[in-house]
């Protein structure tokens, strides 16, 4: 499925970044990754960038779907000694690191959203209790409770 906007950045910018030209199945790849990456950065921005998204923001999304096309198959490795383990990571497609997010957020927009927040309590909920200081000032104590006075 694609989005409806545009990726923030180019199959061209990243065949540069790439350092080669990508056949027509990487094409494919890389539109998608580009179109994932872009998404990922439009949602931890709250805004689309309809307008044009600033270079940091480009370069955020060339990062993250470069990843995926130097390592399509997600395949990480740690090595102990003589010992060497490789594996597929399960979730090696398109992804925002943690400094990559930290950078999109320089550009998020505060939320829009219009709430609604009770300044009352509700019946039911609360301390009915009225409380006093001991002639210290130090420990509170019940002195007696809202509910004995009539309404």
């Amino acid at each position: 499925m694609t989005s409806p906007l545009p990726a923030l950045a180019s199959v061209a910018d990243l065949t540069d970044r790439l350092g080669r030209e990508v056949d027509d199945a990487e094409r494919a790849r890389a539109e998608a990754a580009l179109e994932d990456a872009s998404a990922l950065v439009r949602e931890e921005a709250r805004q689309d960038f309809t307008t044009g998204a600033p270079a940091a923001v480009e370069a955020v999304v060339l990062t993250a779907a470069l990843r995926v096309m130097r390592n399509p198959e997600g395949i990480t490795s740690e090595t102990i000694g003589p010992y060497s383990y490789k594996r597929r990571d399960q979730d090696a497609d398109v992804y925002l690191s943690e400094a990559e997010k930290a950078i999109v957020r320089r550009y998020r927009q505060a939320s829009r959203s219009l709430w609604t927040l009770a300044t009352t309590r509700e019946e039911g909920i609360g301390d009915d209790t009225i409380w006093a200081m001991d002639s210290n000032g130090v420990e509170l104590f019940p002195l007696e409770s809202r509910k004995d006075f009539p309404a």
